[in-house]
């Protein structure tokens, strides 16, 4: 299962290279595999929600960033990183609130 998901990322990750339109998909997949991974793998539900926050700030995605911090935040949480969960949520918050996006805040 584990490699698997490695092999996933690696497939994700590779396909930003092919234009920005892919980037962001690939940003989107990723916070979605972060999602699913979180409560049986919470190190590697980390990575990738980091990973798509990299990917959506090089292609300047406020929306996917945002949401990428949601993902880092709930894990860090899981991980009992409280100060940075909190942190990480703040973040969000504020690029929701730039955006006028009332249901992500």
């Amino acid at each position: 299962m584990k490699k698997n998901i490695i092999i996933l990322f690696l497939l994700i990750c590779t396909s930003f290279i092919a234009g920005a339109q892919n980037a962001v998909i690939s940003a989107d997949s990723l916070n979605t595999l972060s999602v699913e991974m979180r409560q049986t793998d919470s190190e590697t539900s980390l990575k990738l929600a980091r990973a798509a926050f990299t990917i959506s700030s090089q292609q300047n995605d406020t929306s996917t960033m945002a949401a990428s911090l949601i993902n880092i935040g709930l894990t860090q949480y899981f991980l009992s990183e409280y100060n940075e969960a909190l942190a990480s949520f703040k973040k969000s918050y504020r690029y929701y609130q730039s955006l006028g996006h009332r249901a992500g805040m």
